[in-house]
């Protein structure tokens, strides 16, 4: 056998070698049995936004800078301003909090006034149930410092979200959530009207079309009520939209309007009719 023959068998037979190790899952690569040596998967954490899991993977976590403004009738326009972040505690498991509402801005107009640093503060546990084959759902529970004095006002929300995604672009969302407040009485300043029914019942359709791999456009639909309602003042209806745009894997900025009822105004709405758009930058850090 000539030279240049007996090269090319020689790497035949460690191409063989190497896919035979490879397919063996008992003889893993060295790397594997050393912490954090391991690779994600291709799909761990995708720039597409459709294509990402509803919680995070371990060893993730994201901080978020957020920016809303809210106009209403019955009160000044007012801006607030706050952090939120996450925290993978399991591949399936994460834990949010936040401060949306840190600082509020009315430009002299007496937006502010009665209001808390620490309102629409929250803390929840997100579990994630699947990701594949473009099938994500996700559930979780989350406690919520409605409002922290005059008195003070508290929500507990049961969630779940499904995701179908079709053909890494297309994607259908649905999602679940009971709201149960906790009974407080009424606040004579408080903008808002008095609720002794604190129980809340959303449901929203999401559709999300990725644009390209980097920009997803976004529209929803949220019809909400209070648990037993009587009759035409059973339904409100929020809806809204906007766009994400990632900057690789660990940037990711967010813009959205909503209004919260395009019908008429209900007598249990809190705040009749608000519109509010929102602006967020968020960071993640990636374990690999």
């Amino acid at each position: 056998m000539t030279r240049a023959g007996r090269l090319a068998l020689a790497v035949a037979c460690l191409a063989a070698a190497s896919a035979n190790v490879r397919a063996d899952p008992a003889r893993p690569p060295i790397d594997a049995a050393k912490p954090g040596g391991v690779a994600p998967p291709a799909d761990a954490w995708p720039v597409a936004v459709v294509d990402r899991p509803l919680t995070l993977p371990r060893g993730m976590a994201s901080a978020s800078l957020n920016s809303l403004s809210v106009w209403n009738p019955a009160t000044p326009v007012r801006s607030y301003f706050g952090p939120t972040a996450a925290f993978a505690l399991h591949d399936r498991v994460e834990l949010d909090a936040g401060l949306p509402q840190a600082i509020c801005w009315d430009r002299g107009a007496s937006g502010c006034a009665g209001g808390s640093a620490v309102d629409q503060s929250y803390l929840g546990l997100g579990f994630g149930i699947r990701h594949r084959d473009g099938l994500a759902l996700a559930a979780g529970l989350t406690q919520t410092l409605v409002k922290a004095s005059g008195p003070a006002e508290h929500a507990t929300s049961i969630w779940f979200i499904g995701r179908r995604t079709w053909f890494h672009r297309l994607a259908l969302a649905g999602i679940g959530q009971l709201a149960i407040g906790w009974d407080h009485p009424a606040d004579p300043a408080s903008p808002g009207i008095a609720q002794s029914n604190q129980t809340r019942f959303y449901w929203t359709e999401q559709i999300e079309w990725q644009v390209i791999e980097r920009l997803r456009l976004y529209a929803y639909g949220n019809p909400y009520r209070p648990i037993g309602a009587p009759g035409d003042e059973s339904w409100a209806t929020r809806v809204g939209g906007g766009a994400t745009l990632a900057l690789g894997q660990r940037w990711l900025f967010a813009v959205g309007c909503n209004a919260d009822n395009v019908g008429p105004a209900r007598s249990w709405q809190y705040t009749p009719n608000a519109t509010d758009c929102r602006v967020s930058a968020t960071i993640y850090h990636l374990p690999w």
